[in-house]
């Protein structure tokens, strides 16, 4: 490989692992020089949030791969609602639930463990909407009727949506 060919995407993971943890490495250490208390180190915060930051971060780093994949679904997840949301603004139709192109787990313990959550878990075929919807009914109120927009003093200007929807910054 050239200085002018692209780094592989391997090479560039493990570059940006290393620099992940040159950074974590420097922000522990701020961390405990400011905790320091009489030359030793003192978790000084009753609600232990030093201490849960520490093992985060100890757990997080005893397994590299997991770490990644978890980083790798979480811009994963991002790039996905970026994407749903640019199809939603230009107007193009995003798979509705009734389309079954998706799936998603449930189960109905949360261990600690993620691995043990997703052997226990059970896949279902189709969009999870219907059951969040299901999930939501369970915990909400009753339904109260749509309030009329406007009053006395504050007419409404113009029925929803409103010509500013309408608008154009470039024609």
């Amino acid at each position: 490989m050239s200085d002018s060919d692209p780094p592989e995407p391997a090479e560039e993971m493990a570059e940006r692992m290393a620099c992940f943890a040159k950074r974590g490495r420097r922000t522990m250490q701020a961390f405990m020089e400011r905790q320091a208390v009489d030359g030793g180190f003192q978790i000084t915060d009753p609600m232990m949030v030093g201490k849960v930051f520490m093992e985060l971060g100890a757990k997080m780093m005893a397994d590299p791969q997991k770490l990644t994949e978890a980083q790798v679904q979480l811009w994963q997840g991002y790039a996905d609602i970026f994407a749903g949301a640019a199809k939603r603004l230009s107007g193009e139709a995003v798979n509705p639930p009734a389309a079954g192109k998706y799936c998603f787990w449930t189960a109905a313990k949360t261990p600690a463990d993620p691995d043990a959550w997703y052997l226990a878990a059970k896949q279902t075929n189709g969009s999870w909407w219907p059951d969040w919807q299901k999930w939501v009914k369970t915990h909400a109120g009753s339904q109260i009727k749509a309030r009329k927009p406007g009053n006395a003093k504050h007419k409404p200007l113009e029925d929803a949506p409103g010509s500013y929807v309408k608008v154009r910054l470039n024609p």
